[in-house]
């Protein structure tokens, strides 16, 4: 998927895949909440809560974090992630 510069005309590729996309909009959904129960990880994902969290963690410190979420919203979701581990 490719998106568009605001204020260009350049597409520029998505930083992230279909999967991070997924892992992202997982933990958006469930920050609010405190965690989503390990089972709704398994069944959305088929990983241990774990190596999910750690994903999570990497997609948000890999890439540009501003591009990904508002900064009270990663804020939530690097909380979520890093009272699991």
């Amino acid at each position: 998927m490719t998106r568009r510069r605001p204020g260009t005309a350049t597409a520029v590729p998505d930083p992230l895949t279909p999967q991070e996309r997924r892992v992202l909009k997982f933990a958006r959904t469930w920050a609010p909440f405190g965690k989503p129960p390990d089972g709704e990880i398994f069944v959305a994902f088929g990983v241990d809560p774990t190596r999910f969290y750690h994903d999570l963690v990497r997609i948000l410190s890999t890439h540009c974090p501003s591009c990904l979420l508002a900064p009270a919203e990663r804020s939530q979701v690097l909380h979520l992630a890093n009272n699991h581990t």
